[in-house]
Formats: C-alpha cells, sequence, structure tokens
C-alpha cells in the first residue's frame, strides 16, 4: 500500500475513528483465549465466503479488459521471445476474442485473492442486541473493545468502516498485467468490504491484511493469528447470560496480565426501548486474583 497514491485508493471510504474503541463479540470460552494468549484471528475472505456466500462476489466487479492486448504483446516478445507480428496478432485475436475465457480468467483473479488477503471483524456498537445473540454465544459470551489503529504498514494493515448496499454496485477493475494501481486498488477495496444492506445494523469495521507476497502464513484452518499489544484491549463487557463465575474468572485473568482497562460493564435489558443498556462494573478484583498477581510478582522479585 505504501507505493500507492493513497488519497485515490481510499476514495469513498470511511476509516474509523481511532480514538474510539471497535467491538468484538465472542463466545466466553473465545473472549478467554483471546484475552489468555493476546491473539486475534484474520480469516481469508475464502474462508468468510463458507459462512455468507454473497461476501466477496466477484460479480460487484466490472472487468475492463482495454489494455490486455498490450499485456499480451509485451508478454509474447519479452518472455517467450516471438518475433513475427502476424503470429502475436493472431494470437492476441485469439484469446480476447473468446468473452468467456476472459471473464473466466479475470474472475480467477479474485478468486486467489480470497486465499491471500486477511480480514478480522469488528463493530462500532457494543450493544447491538442481534450481534449478542449471534455473535455473542446468545447473550453468554462477551463483547471486547480494541482501540485498533487505523494502519499498520509493517502488516500491509488497513482498517475501514464496511460499506452497505441495497443491490450490487458494481466498480471498474481493469486487466492489466501490472501491480494494483490506484483506481485498481479502489475497486479492490469495493470488493472487500462491501455487503448487503440487510447487515447494517452490525456496523461492521474490517482489519484488512495484504498477503500478496505470502509472507504471512496461512494455516490449514484458512487464517492466520495475530499476536496484539496488550494495550490494544481496554474495554470489556459481559452478556445478560454470563454467569457471575465467569466474570470473576475473566477479571481475574484480566488483572493478572496487566490489560489497560478503562470500562467494565453488563449488558441488561432497557427499560425504555427493545434495546440493551449498560450497567458499568466498578473494576474491583477477588482477593483471590490480587493474591494470584502478588505471589506471581514476589517470586519474580525474589529470583
Amino acid at each position: 500500500m505504501a507505493n500507492l497514491d493513497t488519497s485515490r485508493f481510499f476514495r469513498g471510504y470511511e476509516m474509523h475513528d481511532s480514538t474510539k474503541c471497535v467491538y468484538k463479540y465472542r463466545s466466553f470460552a473465545q473472549a478467554r483465549q483471546i484475552i489468555q494468549n493476546k491473539t486475534l484471528w484474520f480469516s481469508t475472505p475464502k474462508k468468510l465466503a463458507e459462512y455468507d456466500p454473497n461476501e466477496f462476489n466477484v460479480n460487484m466487479l466490472e472487468f475492463n479488459f482495454e489494455k490486455f492486448d498490450e499485456v499480451l504483446r509485451q508478454l509474447l516478445t519479452k518472455k517467450f521471445r516471438v518475433a513475427d507480428e502476424e503470429l502475436i496478432q493472431d494470437y492476441i485475436d485469439g484469446i480476447t476474442n473468446d468473452h468467456e475465457f476472459m471473464l473466466a480468467r479475470a474472475k480467477g483473479i479474485f478468486e486467489r485473492m480470497k486465499s491471500f488477503s486477511l480480514v478480522s471483524s469488528f463493530s462500532e456498537t457494543n450493544h447491538e442486541p442481534s450481534m449478542w445473540d449471534r455473535y455473542g454465544d446468545s447473550n453468554k459470551g462477551v463483547c471486547l473493545g480494541f482501540h485498533f489503529p487505523i494502519q499498520l504498514e509493517q502488516l500491509s494493515l488497513v482498517t475501514l468502516k464496511v460499506k452497505y448496499h441495497p443491490t450490487f454496485l458494481k466498480l471498474e477493475y481493469k486487466i492489466n498485467g501490472g501491480e494494483m494501481d490506484s483506481e485498481n486498488g479502489h475497486a479492490f477495496l469495493h470488493w472487500m468490504i462491501s455487503k448487503a444492506d440487510c447487515w447494517r445494523h452490525e456496523k461492521e469495521v474490517r482489519a484488512i491484511m495484504l498477503n500478496s507476497d505470502e509472507r504471512i502464513p496461512i494455516s490449514t484452518e484458512g487464517g492466520f493469528v495475530l499476536k496484539y499489544d496488550f494495550k490494544l484491549l481496554n474495554e470489556v463487557y459481559f452478556g445478560i447470560n454470563t454467569t457471575a463465575e465467569q466474570i470473576e474468572e475473566l477479571k481475574e485473568l484480566i488483572y493478572i496480565n496487566d490489560f489497560p482497562i478503562t470500562r467494565m460493564g453488563k449488558m441488561v435489558p432497557s427499560n425504555k426501548s427493545f434495546a440493551f443498556d449498560i450497567i458499568d462494573m466498578p473494576y474491583l478484583l477477588s482477593d483471590k486474583a490480587k493474591e494470584i498477581k502478588d505471589f506471581a510478582f514476589h517470586n519474580l522479585a525474589t529470583r
């Protein structure tokens, strides 16, 4: 991304406000793992499309083949050293006149992109009832708030708000055979962060990592585990049905690991609307948690 004209690349897309948290709803077991291991899971678009086939749909792109003749000509003359101009033109005509073949090849580019891009989803809201039900284990889970950076160049990572559309909004993607320029990059992002309008209530924010050079190892499960800086986790909220024992367990884990939590709370049904309210919980830990931490510090100090 560093070599692109980013003003054009990100034109029309909204980055999240980095002064505010973005939220990840998870089951209790998943949240405990995120806290304990200080890791976040990034999935490939190929894996995400298994859950929602309308995600990363290549039909959102209108392929432009105007420059493809030039690409083929350069390939034939420079790489394969073909000198016969008439033979070159016959070969180009044979390929470009086969529209179905060209379209299949173009779509194949994006099918491959599904395997080397990585996405982790967050939300701008922490109290959406349907998300607590769908992603928060039927209100028995946890919602974690991260002050996630907008962009990390060392990981080719960018964090953008999802755009919602009632129908496919097609953008042009030029098949030019070269590196992704700003215009094609703009279309690529459109493909990466567009969703159906019915998901608008989720207010999704996507952290996207490009892995075109394949330097990030993709697991057999179709993703990558990113180790995050513990300072990024700042808020923790518990579901209506999260048990007192589970809450205490996570509070102890957070305390022991020194997470800089600025707000902790629990969801309750609102008495004013069909929504959830948050009851703030004082960040007070049990004697057991303090005892564990004091014991650990004492042992380190006496070594």
